[in-house]
């Protein structure tokens, strides 16, 4: 789903009800959903958590984009998170 949905899902009505459609729609035709965008704001991640959709995509919800050397330790030292777990309302990394 692209993040120009998510940007302002929870300001905005329309995009909410747009949101929640399309993972619906796409659950019925049996297709898994990531979300993009999911930057920097838990609430977004929440939103889409609790409309069902399966996988999010955001990269400074992890860190800012850094050079190979410094990600290589970011992945010893920090969890990643690859998927959203359905029973844990909250995230952390």
């Amino acid at each position: 789903m692209d993040q120009s949905f998510i940007k302002d899902v929870l300001d905005n009505k329309k995009n909410q009800t747009l949101v929640s459609s399309i993972i619906a729609m796409a659950h019925n035709l049996e297709l898994s959903v990531v979300a993009e965008g999911i930057e920097t704001h838990p609430p977004q991640l929440k939103f889409i958590k609790d409309n069902g959709c399966d996988y999010f995509q955001g990269g400074y919800y992890v860190s800012k984009p850094v050079e190979m050397k410094a990600f290589t330790e970011l992945l010893k030292t920090k969890t990643i998170l690859c998927d959203m777990p359905a029973n844990e309302g909250d995230y952390h990394i």
